[in-house]
């Protein structure tokens, strides 16, 4: 028996009460020693290892609690969570215009009224000016770009008109004025006496490094006067301003504009935010 069993299971059978007697049917009946050597046996088996469980791919939280793991990593709904730094886009910034005017300024360096090409003999505000660009010549022209150029309509010239008395002649001892005027054809080349109309067009000079403009006047035997400017406005409506050129301020003052403030000015071609 030792030897069948070994050592172990044989103390083991010791331990083991002796099992009771009891009758059933006049009968005697009871375990036997070998059902409970095998009992014993079954008891001293090995067991065979619990099989590990599977580590769940994808579970619960709870899940993973029970089976001893960590908790899932916390998920993004939108993705990382990385803070970016904001990026400026480069956007161009677009040039200021500007634009080329005639101004007519005072003697104490005061802007008092401006060129426009729908009135040409009235002074006007910075934002109605007219944009001109000189045409060298000697003298040359000064023009502004054509509002019509769909239409084929040419950049109109500034023009210098005749205005009283024998227009079409101009003295530095002479009242005779002549004002601005705007039209779309030129009134003769440099150096030659008023048209038809009493206009000139090429009488423009401009310095190029003041923006100062000199007006010339050529008479019709020939002869050349140089013209000043003048702002005129009466002291009870002095926004209605206009701008004269005569040869002699003096003699204007005294014949046409007794009684009303007479600024002498000059011609500067300028660069305005506009």
């Amino acid at each position: 028996m030792r030897a069948l069993f070994g050592s172990g299971v044989m103390r083991r059978i010791a331990r083991i009460k002796a099992p009771r007697r009891t009758r059933v049917g006049g009968l005697s009946s009871h375990v036997s020693l070998i059902d409970a050597l095998f009992a014993s046996r079954a008891l001293c088996a090995p067991r065979s290892p619990a099989r590990a469980s599977p580590i769940p791919t994808r579970t619960t939280n709870a899940a993973r609690l029970a089976a001893g793991l960590a908790p899932l990593r916390p998920g993004t709904l939108w993705g990382s969570r990385t803070r970016r730094e904001p990026t400026t886009s480069a956007s161009p910034v677009p040039p200021t215009p500007h634009k080329k005017v005639l101004a007519m300024v005072d003697a104490g360096g005061d802007t008092v009224g401006y060129v426009t090409n729908t009135f040409p003999g009235q002074t006007s505000s910075p934002i109605a000016a007219t944009e001109f660009y000189h045409v060298p010549g000697s003298p040359g022209s000064l023009r502004s770009p054509s509002q019509y150029a769909s239409l084929g309509m040419p950049d109109p010239y500034l023009g210098v008109q005749g205005y009283s008395g024998n227009a079409t002649t101009m003295g530095t001892r002479s009242p005779n004025y002549a004002i601005f005027v705007s039209r779309y054809d030129p009134a003769g080349p440099a150096d030659s006496p008023p048209d038809a109309q009493g206009t000139e067009t090429a009488v423009f000079d401009v310095d190029e490094t003041t923006g100062e403009v000199s007006v010339t006047w050529t008479n019709p035997d020939g002869s050349q006067v140089p013209l000043r400017a003048l702002v005129v406005y009466n002291e009870n409506t002095p926004y209605d301003r206009r701008i004269y050129l005569t040869g002699s301020i003096g003699n204007f003052t005294s014949v046409y504009a007794q009684g009303n403030t007479v600024v002498p000015v000059t011609v500067k071609l300028i660069d305005i935010v506009g």
